[in-house]
């Protein structure tokens, strides 16, 4: 008898404790229509603006993503740009109330295809025929955010997503023209400065020269700065190099120094932005570069389940 008290005390709640931390744990990691990881990132509005869609409500879904912040309209489109498939963004744009969401959509959801057909390799690693998807894919993309009304309330995320599409097509003067635009309509958004960063690299025919200037120009944002500092060492990390202008072995000791100093930041000051998710990823695979485990598994656990598309790709 006292055994069996034992047991309803003890293991009945670790039972019922399991059973909802792996269930919120599998709703984190796996998206609405099954997709690896949920690039919602637990946003009701990014829910919403999917089960709006699903039901065909386009104007409804149409109204949230003009209405929502810049930042928050990123990670809906990515939401929904993965989740859904290119035969559902055609009855969109045919059956929608405003063709400039329906463009950006289409436009948003080609341009992953796109990446997802050359992976985030480099040039030496990529196949023919998946360049071939890769420029077939990114034309479509090019072709419906051009289609985007000047005017429209969303254009800060069209400049955005253009930075990109010029960046893997090589028209440098059209990706920094598309970066400014972008800044000059929302210069707290986060990504145009994320996708900004990658283009002004060595490996897209950027330079050091190019990345101090950025640095130095970079807003009075927190969580901007951050992320970007630690993009570039994680890339330096990566290609064995600094984007800063010192040694390789400096960048380590940055590493080091940043992962402390970023830490009592966030912890004084959470960021609220849903793209804190994106410099938890940065924190943690930082650290898991250097071998700090510590913070490995603090901002793996902040991480929450949500890999971010920077540094980590489209998880599939």
């Amino acid at each position: 008898m006292n055994q069996l008290i034992i047991i309803l005390i003890v293991v009945v709640p670790l039972t019922i404790f399991y059973f909802f931390v792996l269930k919120r744990m599998r709703n984190n990691i796996y998206g609405e229509d099954g997709e690896a990881v949920d690039y919602s990132f637990g946003m009701p509005s990014a829910r919403k603006v999917f089960r709006l869609l699903k039901k065909r409500d386009f104007e409804g879904a149409e109204k949230i993503i003009k209405d929502v912040s810049s930042d928050d309209r990123t990670q809906i489109m990515d939401h929904i740009g993965l989740g859904l498939d290119t035969r559902f963004f055609e009855q969109w744009l045919e059956q929608g109330s405003d063709k400039n969401v329906a463009h950006l959509a289409m436009g948003v959801h080609y341009n992953h295809l796109a990446w997802m057909s050359r992976s985030n390799e480099l040039a030496k690693h990529v196949s023919h025929e998946q360049i071939q998807g890769f420029h077939a894919f990114q034309e479509k993309s090019l072709e419906h955010l051009l289609e985007i009304d000047p005017s429209s309330p969303i254009m800060d995320e069209t400049h955005s997503r253009l930075i990109r599409v010029y960046m893997g097509n090589g028209q440098r003067e059209k990706m920094t023209e598309h970066y400014y635009s972008a800044i000059a309509l929302s210069p707290n958004m986060v990504w145009p400065y994320l996708r900004y960063t990658e283009a002004i690299q060595p490996k897209w025919g950027g330079n050091l020269e190019l990345i101090s200037e950025f640095i130095q120009r970079l807003p009075d944002n927190p969580l901007i700065k951050n992320i970007i500092e630690l993009k570039l060492i994680a890339d330096s990390i990566l290609f064995e190099t600094n984007y800063f202008g010192g040694t390789y072995p400096e960048v380590r000791q940055l590493a080091e120094k940043r992962l402390i100093e970023i830490d009592k930041e966030i912890t004084r000051n959470p960021p609220t932005s849903i793209h804190r998710y994106v410099l938890y990823n940065y924190m943690m695979g930082v650290a898991q570069e250097i071998g700090n485990g510590f913070f490995e598994n603090k901002y793996l656990e902040k991480m929450n389940g949500y890999y971010t598309l920077y540094p980590y790709g489209i998880i599939k």
